[in-house]
């Protein structure tokens, strides 16, 4: 099913739909930078009040990913879920808005990896929905660093992004 993604723009307060499900609203504070919704089956919409450096590249590739049809894969894989894509767009806020946005590829499971490489190391984070979260970290010459699968986002924000962030480029 295609997706949509909505031009950044501002929307007030008393704008924002008092019902429908809210994928990312925890994300930021009720008047953060950034929320998402879920629109019709296989779309996500997404709503900033500031720049976002990322948000461009990534809703573009996830607005990809979220149109490829079931067995895209040629072996079956599943179509890539919208709840995989809000978890992203959430994740990515709360690392921060001035983060290179991370290389995205669809998973036969339905969700969805990031990927950074850099000098210091590679991170790879694979999400299938917000309470599964799975990780891979690996420091240049030191080998694999971290290694976590079935991670929930708390647990993700708390214990293992302090861990790993200096794998996370900034622009």
């Amino acid at each position: 099913m295609a997706a949509s993604w909505a031009e950044p723009f501002a929307l007030a307060d008393e704008e924002w739909p008092s019902s429908g499900v809210l994928t990312a609203r925890e994300a930021v504070t009720k008047r953060g930078p950034l929320q998402t919704t879920r629109g019709a089956p296989g779309e996500v919409i997404v709503r900033t009040t500031i720049p976002i450096r990322w948000l461009e590249p990534v809703a573009r590739d996830l607005n990809r990913m979220l149109s490829l049809p079931e067995g895209w894969d040629s072996y079956g894989a599943n179509v890539v879920r919208s709840e995989a894509a809000a978890a992203v767009i959430k994740l990515l806020a709360r690392i921060g808005n001035d983060v290179k946005a991370p290389s995205l590829h669809p998973t036969p499971a339905g969700g969805i990896l990031m990927e950074w490489n850099t000098p210091l190391g590679g991170l790879e984070i694979e999400v299938e929905r917000e309470d599964r979260i799975c990780l891979l970290a690996e420091e240049s010459g030191a080998g694999v660093v971290i290694e976590e699968e079935g991670v929930g986002f708390t647990r993700f924000l708390i214990d293992f992004l302090p861990k790993v962030s200096h794998l996370i480029p900034r622009a």
